[in-house]
């Protein structure tokens, strides 16, 4: 697959002419990818190529890139960036809707109470100690009790009113974390995808500048898995990636993270780690992964699955993209080495 020849667009809100251009841009990226303009196919280049989420469009140019963009990977971004849109625009007006509601409500009875504050000082100004006392107790009883019951009243309603649109906001709330927490998951293994890395990252990073410490990345990769997928199917491919998934877990430890960054492409994260124990996680990964073969049902033939890794340590004050490039480079030369190989940013 090709890159786009066009710059990308990086704008919310694209002009009518800009559209009916990236329109057409569209069609022939997706006339020399191979794949008909149908609605899905037709919104995901559309997505990648307008660049209007930099996260699912990078998902997308990874799909691409790596040749994993068929019609079960265009099915799962698609249903992904679906998810995404409804619980930005449902559940994000509904939370407006209901903050709004409430500060509406404040404000009525902040105008209500001044005003029955206004009444009960005019009211009390107006007793008078020469008042004979039954004419004082009537006062009292005709105009000022009343005023205060009303107030007491509006005080109750205020009451009422916060605890139930408080309620409600902690519902939306949740289902927005949630929400947000879909959006950063991979579906298919339930590790976090590309967008949740990209956020453990800026953490990672974030945490060894003001610490003035490392960390390293690993890269991984499924060596020949578009074979597996072809030859397979990908009921067996997407078995086998929830296999791997599974088996970092048990091969990093509690402070590692692990996140699917598309395709068959994973990546581990080890804070206060040395290159040298790096290396050696690595390896460990790469001889468990190659020391099991895989018997699926209804294939005679086990499959040996093997990986390749690639390693980069985090450099005080570099960027995301400075350290990850390097990991990718490594993985490459793994690769270009003969496969089922570690190789890190000293070999480069």
């Amino acid at each position: 697959m090709s890159h786009s020849k066009y710059p990308p667009l990086n704008r919310y809100q694209i002009p009518d002419d800009e559209a009916r251009t990236l329109a057409h841009r569209v069609l022939e990226e997706l006339e020399s990818a191979g794949f008909h303009a149908d609605p899905i196919h037709f919104t995901l280049f559309y997505e990648w190529l307008s660049q209007l989420d930099p996260s699912m469009a990078e998902e997308i140019e990874t799909a691409l890139h790596t040749q994993t963009y068929d019609e079960h990977t265009a099915h799962q971004l698609f249903r992904h960036l679906w998810s995404e849109m409804i619980s930005d625009t449902l559940e994000s007006k509904q939370f407006s809707e209901a903050i709004q509601a409430l500060m509406q409500f404040i404000e009525t009875w902040m105008q209500q109470s001044q005003q029955k504050a206004r009444q009960l000082n005019q009211q009390v100004n107006a007793l008078s100690l020469d008042t004979p006392p039954e004419t004082l107790l009537a006062q009292l009883k005709t105009e000022i009790l009343p005023t205060l019951n009303d107030y007491q009243r509006n005080n109750e309603a205020l009451h009422e009113q916060i605890q139930s649109s408080s309620q409600e906001i902690k519902t939306l709330r949740k289902k927005l974390d949630e929400a947000n927490s879909m959006a950063k998951t991979d579906e298919l293994t339930s590790l976090p995808n590309r967008r949740g890395f990209r956020e453990t990252m800026q953490r990672l990073i974030q945490n060894a500048i003001d610490t003035e410490s490392s960390f390293a990345l690993l890269v991984l990769d499924i060596d020949h898995f578009k074979q597996i997928n072809d030859e397979h199917g990908h009921l067996v491919g997407d078995a086998i990636l929830r296999y791997l998934a599974k088996l970092l877990h048990h091969q990093t430890k509690g402070q590692d993270h692990i996140a699917r960054i598309g395709g068959e492409e994973f990546v581990v994260m080890l804070p206060d780690t040395l290159y040298s124990s790096a290396l050696s996680v690595a390896d460990s990964i790469r001889k468990q992964v190659a020391a099991r073969s895989l018997q699926m049902r209804k294939n005679h033939h086990p499959i040996r699955l093997t990986i390749s890794i690639g390693v980069a340590m985090f450099q005080l004050n570099e960027q995301f993209e400075d350290l990850f490039e390097r990991a990718d480079q490594s993985l490459y030369l793994a690769k270009n080495s003969g496969r089922n190989r570690v190789r890190g940013e000293t070999d480069l």
